[in-house]
């Protein structure tokens, strides 16, 4: 079992047992393009990596073809009623806080990179019009239409952040 856990927030536990040669392929393989992906982060958050204000991404590996990500999007809007109390304006600033939480489970396939992984939203919570189902929908889309072995991980994840980003104002 390994594991690492840095500052990154690309967590890896990987199993590999020698019953099933294709099984521990895949294994090997999905090592070597998350540690090419922590490579590259060089100990940055993977929101800071890609430069993307008021989110909070994390990326974790579940099984050794199953990815977690996590989208967690904040922002505050700052509003200063000059006429009003300070409780006042403290309560509309209560309502004034954008959120928006949503967990993506990534499945790479077996025969990855020659198929595309498949995205799933499995949970999300938010109270701004953010369709999430469009995003993983999106992005499973583009994959059938025009999908390439040369995509690494770290494009991947990019890629899925982009169809997330997309779909911001859809209702």
């Amino acid at each position: 079992m390994i594991n690492n856990n840095n500052n990154n927030n690309i967590n890896i536990n990987i199993n590999i047992n020698g019953n099933n040669n294709s099984n521990s392929r895949v294994e090997r393989r999905m090592k070597i393009m998350i540690d090419h992906f922590k490579t590259n982060l060089n100990e940055m958050s993977i929101d800071k990596y890609f430069q993307i204000p008021d989110t909070k991404i994390t990326l974790t590996q579940i099984k050794f073809n199953e990815l977690i990500l996590k989208y967690k999007y904040d922002n505050y809007i700052l509003v200063n009623i000059h006429n009003l109390p300070i409780d006042l304006n403290m309560k509309c600033l209560s309502y004034l806080y954008e959120y928006s939480f949503a967990i993506y489970k990534v499945k790479i396939p077996e025969d990855y990179p020659f198929k595309p992984p498949f995205w799933i939203l499995e949970n999300v919570k938010t109270n701004i019009k953010w369709n999430h189902l469009f995003a993983a929908h999106f992005q499973n889309h583009r994959y059938m239409m025009s999908w390439s072995p040369s995509l690494s991980l770290e494009k991947d994840v990019l890629n899925m952040i982009e169809a997330i980003d997309k779909t911001k104002n859809i209702p």
